[in-house]
C-alpha cells in the first residue's frame, strides 16, 4: 500500500477517537466527576495529537495541490474549507492547554469549530471513498 494510504487510513481511524472524546469532554463539562473530565480532556488530547500529526504529513503529502491553489479554490473549496478549519481548531486546542479551558469562551469555539470539522471532515472522506476502498486491494 502506497504511504499516501497508509496516512489516509491513519487520518480516518484518528478521526472517531478525537470526534468521539471531543463530545465526551463536552458532555462530561455539564456535571460529570472532575476526574471523569480530566480522564476524557486527557484522551481527548493524546487522540487530538495523532489526528494533527497525521493530518499535517497528510497536508505536506499533498503539498503541491496546495502550491496551486488558483486551481483548488475552483475545484476545492470543500478542502480548503477545512484546512481553514482544521487550523482554527488546532489553534483554539492549544490555546486551551494554557488556560482554564472548561466553560470559556475558547473552549465554546473549540467546540463548535470542532463540529464544523466533523462534518468537513465526513465530506471529505466520502468524496474520497473509491480510491480509499482501492488502496486496500493493494
Amino acid at each position: 500500500m502506497k504511504r499516501l494510504f497508509v496516512v489516509d487510513w491513519a487520518l480516518v481511524a484518528a478521526f472517531p477517537l478525537t470526534a468521539v472524546t471531543g463530545l465526551m469532554l463536552h458532555a462530561a463539562g455539564h456535571g460529570a466527576s472532575h476526574d471523569v473530565w480530566h480522564n476524557t480532556a486527557v484522551a481527548h488530547v493524546v487522540a487530538g495529537l495523532l489526528f494533527l500529526v497525521f493530518g499535517a504529513w497528510h497536508v505536506w503529502m499533498h503539498r503541491v495541490w496546495y502550491r496551486h491553489l488558483g486551481r483548488a479554490l475552483r475545484r476545492g473549496r470543500l478542502t480548503l474549507l477545512l484546512t481553514v478549519v482544521s487550523a482554527f481548531v488546532t489553534v483554539s486546542g492549544v490555546a486551551l492547554l494554557g488556560i482554564s479551558g472548561g466553560g470559556s469562551g475558547v473552549g465554546l469555539w473549540h467546540y463548535g469549530a470542532g463540529l464544523l470539522l466533523c462534518l468537513c471532515s465526513v465530506a471529505h472522506v466520502l468524496g474520497r471513498l473509491s480510491p480509499l476502498r482501492k488502496s486496500l486491494g493493494r
